[in-house]
């Protein structure tokens, strides 16, 4: 009798141990499609610079803002709760249910990227656009330290809507544009579904940890 609780306990130690090893593995790969597409995004972008189109942020973007306080974060909650901390919180409610670019207007002044149901933080800026909204989101992603700066050089502490918006955007011709809009689309998708699969295997791990120790 022993010897089967002790193969039963080994068993689920292995099921517990593969589900880390395969989030260990997904997180390489998100790791993996986020290094490509900063090398992708800085290719394109150089391309703009040289083919002197540009276009102006406030005629694409629609910027909002979060309407929730930090303390509003509910362990364990059903949605993501986007705030300015590096520590990700959820709630229970949602206020957007959208493609959206996450930028935390102040403390690490963070941009994400999130599509499905979620709340905000006051000083959270939730951003779609009309067009270029994958180029855009790499573009906050990778420019954000340097709208975080100052006239005078200085870190501002925090970011105001004209900062975000005010910027004379480099592009490329509309079938290029189009053409990397889709590729970033695609990669994109593929993260959230890696990120979501994430989340359940770790709702399944808990649950055995739970149930078995």
């Amino acid at each position: 009798m022993l010897a089967v609780i002790n193969w039963f306990y080994i068993l689920i130690i292995d099921t517990v141990g593969s589900l880390d090893d395969k989030i260990e593995n997904n997180n390489k790969i998100i790791e993996q499609l986020d290094n490509f597409l900063d090398l992708k995004f800085k290719e394109i972008y150089m391309q703009a610079l040289e083919s002197g189109l540009k276009i102006n942020l406030n005629d694409i973007v629609d910027l909002k803002t979060g309407k929730k306080d930090a303390n509003a974060a509910q362990e364990k909650g059903k949605y993501p709760f986007f705030t300015c901390s590096e520590k990700d919180s959820t709630i229970n409610d949602y206020s957007f249910d959208q493609e959206a670019i996450l930028i935390a207007g102040n403390g690490n002044m963070s941009v994400k990227y999130f599509k499905g149901k979620f709340d905000a933080y006051q000083r959270t800026y939730v951003i779609n656009s009309s067009k270029y909204f994958y180029y855009l989101y790499l573009y906050y992603k990778n420019f954000i330290k340097d709208i975080a700066v100052g006239a005078r050089g200085s870190v501002i502490k925090f970011l105001t809507k004209s900062m975000l918006l005010d910027i004379e955007l480099p592009i490329l011709n509309d079938i290029q544009m189009n053409n990397y809009e889709s590729i970033i689309k695609k990669i994109l998708d593929y993260e959230l579904s890696l990120f979501n699969e994430n989340k359940k295997l770790m709702i399944l791990k808990e649950n055995y940890l739970k149930k078995f120790f």
